[in-house]
């Protein structure tokens, strides 16, 4: 689906979902939403980052410490966290969840939770990234 046809969880300040809306029609500096944020490590307990790919609204050409996104109408965290893996990395793995957290800033109010991951070419095969989304080199 196309970006800007993704729909996002709207959620409270507690964390409670109490909507949703269309990605284009979001007010990012007012609404809460929820984000997956996944750490992947290889086999030598190495992190891996990630460059952003130049048209992100967010953080363009800029190297990130984490795979991951919105968490659309319908799904889970942990729903979300493995689509985007596979979306980002062409790959799926066991996700160990490491906890939710509040951060706020200008232009963000997000529920993110954090899973951990490993990645070993041997048994998932040869990690690739949409040019698009981002470049990844384990």
């Amino acid at each position: 689906m196309p970006v800007n046809d993704e729909v996002i969880i709207l959620v409270d300040q507690h964390n409670n979902i109490i909507g949703d809306v269309p990605r284009r029609k979001m007010d990012f500096s007012k609404d809460f939403h929820r984000v997956t944020y996944i750490l992947v490590f290889n086999k030598s307990g190495n992190l891996l980052v990630q460059k952003r790919a130049a048209d992100k609204a967010f953080c363009p050409n800029f190297y990130g410490i984490t795979t991951g996104g919105v968490v659309e109408k319908g799904e889970s965290y942990i729903d979300s966290a493995h689509r985007e893996l596979q979306e980002e990395l062409g790959f799926d793995a066991p996700l160990e969840s490491q906890g939710v957290f509040l951060t706020q800033g200008e232009g963000f109010n997000i529920w993110g939770k954090i899973f951990v991951c490993h990645y070993n070419q041997e048994e998932h095969g040869e990690a690739h990234t949409s040019t698009k989304r981002s470049r990844f080199n384990p």
